[in-house]
């Protein structure tokens, strides 16, 4: 094969690249992270700036120190998903074709998205119903992830549309798909993204406008006050909102009292000794938060610094250049962020990809590093594959498996014990005191049933405030459907 084909090979590779990440279920689990670093690895060639690298350094270092301090390992490969933000930032040539990759990768998840949508076809979870009215979740299997995905799809589609005219046509229709899978996402929360991510390129574009936008925003602030003192901040606050504002409090003290984090995707079981209302998450529905839980505030900071600096120089670049492609980027950029911060979107290794394509363009690439990066790509997927036979364990899902098994072997006593220890792990957790009370029932136990609802009176009375706009679990109901009180 001579040099011009070689090229022509990597270059189709290079596109192909996010194509593959994105249709993967968006990288979602640790192993297929691993399997496309290896892919990343081979393709890229790699520099980087020296910040870049001592950021990448005090990342892997605040990952480290959470596994020390937790003395857990479960969930390193994880680490594989970062990993990407690095290894494709680092990128040294070739942008524009990862560019391309992501703008197809989007457009093929939003077109399988919207196929099965029109067609009705459920398998793989590409479309569910919410409330009785359907949803795209495409290769995502989570809406509100797609839903980013197709914003930066209608993004891209825009520039591309402005960049050829001659296939403008094409990038037109590519565009209508991307929104029409954003609606039929039904994600709110990304649409507003999408929106304030188009405001602030406006704002660095048209500068005059900022003083206008302050004003809008600041009454916006007040309003939003002047609710809340008069009672009505329902109008605002819905149960999906209420929701993770409970998520992100609880959070919030355990990152206060945890500084170097709780070991990776160790919130599953942490919750339950903190959690101020009865819900079961994998997630805090907060990027930014979930980074200081697995990696601790060294880990969080790090990538604060890395997108802080991003956005420094891509606006800079537009600044010096005049160039509306980095405005693109910025809002991709500030879409991902956005969204990142209501949303469990960087459990998806093809985010941290699409972060790093972006915010290859605004790296420098001023230090060729090739075999400190290769070594580095070497020895993290040593251990994320060596890490991927240990599952992490949900305990209270361990409760929920030995209870059932007792119960369909009639075996009375080991539910009521188990039903114990699974009520004082989840002391907020509505299946555990159903369970319990059905073993009570069952071995006739009627003192211990007026126990169990004096403490549940007890759990009540402390649920977050929050709590009042949730749609169901305001609190503990025992299965008689009844209150809790001892007069039902």
């Amino acid at each position: 094969m001579n040099i011009a084909k070689k090229e022509k090979v990597y270059q189709i590779a290079l596109v192909l690249l996010p194509i593959i990440g994105i249709l993967f279920q968006g990288l979602y689990s640790g192993f297929t992270s691993t399997i496309f670093l290896l892919l990343l690895g081979i393709l890229l060639i790699i520099n980087a700036d020296k910040a870049s690298i001592i950021t990448l350094v005090v990342i892997a270092l605040g990952f480290a120190m959470s596994m020390l301090f937790s003395k857990d390992i479960k969930g390193i490969s994880e680490i594989s998903k970062v990993v990407i933000l690095f290894a494709t930032m680092f990128t040294a040539k070739e942008k524009q074709n990862l560019l391309k990759g992501l703008y197809l990768g989007c457009f093929f998840a939003s077109f399988l998205g919207v196929i099965a949508y029109l067609f009705n076809i459920t398998s793989y979870e590409l479309i569910r119903n919410v409330n009785g009215a359907k949803v795209i979740q495409s290769v995502y299997g989570y809406a509100n992830t797609m839903a980013v995905f197709a914003g930066i799809g209608i993004i891209l589609s825009i520039y591309y549309i402005k960049k050829n005219k001659n296939y403008a046509f094409a990038n037109e229709v590519v565009c209508g798909i991307n929104i029409f899978c954003l609606i039929f996402t039904g994600s709110k929360l990304a649409i507003v993204s999408l929106l304030f991510a188009a405001l602030v390129a406006l704002c660095i574009k048209y500068p005059k406008i900022i003083k206008s936008i302050m004003i809008v925003f600041f009454v916006g602030i007040i309003s939003i006050i002047l609710l809340f003192v008069m009672g009505k901040a329902d109008i605002i606050i819905g149960s999906t909102l209420a929701c993770r504002l409970i998520y992100w409090n609880d959070a919030l003290k355990v990152i206060i009292s945890h500084p170097f984090g709780i070991g990776i995707d160790n919130w599953q079981n942490i919750q339950y000794e903190v959690q101020s209302a009865a819900y079961s998450v994998k997630y805090v529905h907060n990027g930014f938060l979930q980074l200081g839980l697995d990696g601790g505030l060294i880990v969080l900071f790090g990538v604060l610094f890395l997108i802080g600096k991003g956005f420094f120089y891509i606006i800079i670049k537009y600044k010096n250049t005049k160039e509306d492609f980095y405005l693109y980027l910025l809002s991709i950029l500030t879409l991902i962020v956005v969204h990142g911060f209501v949303d469990i979107d960087f459990a998806y290794g093809s985010i941290w990809l699409a972060m790093g394509i972006v915010l290859g363009f605004a790296n420098d690439g001023k230090v060729k590093i090739n075999k400190i990066a290769f070594a580095i790509l070497a020895v993290c997927m040593l251990i994320t594959i060596s890490s991927i036979p240990m599952q992490r364990e949900n305990r209270a899902e361990k409760y929920s498996k030995q209870y059932s098994v007792a119960m369909k072997n009639n075996d009375y006593n080991n539910m009521y014990e188990i039903s114990k220890e699974w009520i004082i792990f989840a002391p907020r957790q509505q299946s555990a005191y159903d369970a319990h009370y059905l073993s009570l029932v069952r071995l006739d136990k009627t003192d211990e049933i007026a126990d169990l609802r004096e403490n549940i009176n007890e759990i009540n009375a402390t649920m977050n405030y929050m709590c009042k706009y949730l749609s169901e679990h305001k609190e503990i109901i025992l299965p008689t459907g009844g209150k809790t009180n001892e007069n039902n």
